[in-house]
């Protein structure tokens, strides 16, 4: 997934099992970390999957997400 930013609310991952990598940090399972509202992230990508809880804290309408490509 490419950088990105959200505008209407903070947005948080906990790892349930993998690695998740967050703009080049690998996270295993346990790691929780988290991008507040109009912050910059990712690139979120994995090198052998994963499983992870993702958090939102406003609406997400799924005809109209806010997910915003960083430039």
């Amino acid at each position: 997934m490419p950088a990105h930013y959200h505008d209407d609310g903070a947005e948080a991952h906990y790892v349930l099992s993998g690695d998740f990598i967050n703009a080049g940090e690998t996270l295993g399972p346990g790691a929780f970390v988290t991008h507040p509202t109009g912050v910059v992230h990712g690139p979120h990508e994995s090198r052998s999957g994963c499983s992870i809880l993702t958090l939102q804290t406003a609406y997400v309408d799924p005809a109209n997400p806010d997910f915003h490509i960083a430039e």
